[in-house]
């Protein structure tokens, strides 16, 4: 019986720590492409600053082919703060 029980034990904690890695490799994941979003915001507000100080006045959006005032983004200043 104390065989059994340490058996059980043994599989129970071998479970545990491989539970524990394959949540840690998704955390793991999950942080690097919240980087890559976080990076691609950055340099996209960096190029927008830049395109702003050079007095370029027509923003465009190349997702949709919209240039100047038919990129309206208003509708995202809630959800961004």
């Amino acid at each position: 019986m104390k065989e059994t029980l340490s058996a059980h034990a043994r599989e129970a904690q071998a479970a545990m720590r491989s539970s524990r890695e394959a949540g840690l490799k998704v955390m793991h994941t999950l942080t690097q492409n919240y980087a890559t979003l976080v990076s691609g915001v950055l340099i996209g507000l960096s190029e927008a600053s830049v395109h702003s100080e050079q007095g370029e006045s027509t923003a465009t959006c190349p997702w949709f082919g919209l240039h100047g005032n038919d990129c309206d983004d208003s509708h995202l200043v809630g959800i961004l703060r």
